[in-house]
């Protein structure tokens, strides 16, 4: 799958109370999804609002 993952933003800051995590944004383009472990799903994009998510995972979705 690494040759379909493109970095979509580089180095984002986040700044938690005891840390700071620096984190690259890659996106996965395929025609079909990756497997995944029993226990995970995926989500519809247009369904995304309806989850808590990570505040990195948000920064991420809001990138244009």
């Amino acid at each position: 799958w690494a040759q379909a993952a493109r970095l979509q933003r580089r180095d984002v800051r986040h700044q938690l109370t005891h840390r700071t995590l620096h984190a690259d944004f890659y996106v996965l383009d395929t025609e079909e999804r990756p497997p995944l472990p029993e226990a995970f799903r995926w989500v519809p994009e247009a369904e995304l609002g309806s989850y808590a998510k990570p505040r990195l995972v948000s920064l991420l979705l809001e990138t244009p």
